[in-house]
């Protein structure tokens, strides 16, 4: 995406999206202010990459990062992947409480029928190995009926313990 609005200004702070505006909103009816800065900033939680060209590119969200071992995840990422193996119909990627390195990931894996489920978890993971960071492969793969979104088709990630 590109802001060109001359009544809009925007800048990365540690990779997030800042947004100021005269017309930007001052805060929620009811709602806490924290995601504004002293000086007027809209945190808006979105994590950006700004390509060489002026573009924005939004990676993930801030809320959504996984950390595993210090490393962090981005859920959309490690889902593109999976989405790529023709045995998976949806997939949803989250975090899950792990006692030694923080947390770990964990993918739930809509399949498509007739695929056999128990070869599914080395089938997985053999296609992450050469696509993704070992940090990033799915410890725990669960098959499930439908992901969990929301409304407006949003993915829902509540953490996991």
């Amino acid at each position: 995406m590109k802001l060109d609005d001359p009544n809009v200004e925007y800048r990365i702070v540690d990779g997030e999206l800042w947004l100021k505006s005269g017309t930007q909103i001052k805060g929620y009816l009811n709602h806490s202010m924290e995601q504004f800065t002293d000086d007027g900033w809209f945190r808006t939680g979105d994590l950006v990459e700004e390509t060489s060209d002026g573009f924005l590119r939004v990676i993930g969200r801030n809320s959504d990062i996984i950390n595993v071992g210090g490393e962090k995840v981005f859920p959309a990422e490690v889902e593109s992947i999976l989405m790529e193996m023709p045995e998976v119909l949806d997939c949803l990627v989250l975090g899950r409480s792990n006692a030694i390195t923080g947390q770990a990931i964990c993918a739930q894996i809509v399949v498509r029928s007739g695929v056999e489920k128990r070869e599914l978890k080395r089938a997985i993971r053999s296609f992450c190995r050469c696509r993704l960071a070992n940090f990033k492969i799915p410890q725990i793969i669960e098959v499930v009926e439908k992901t969990n979104v929301g409304s407006r088709f949003k993915k829902l990630r509540k953490r996991l313990n």
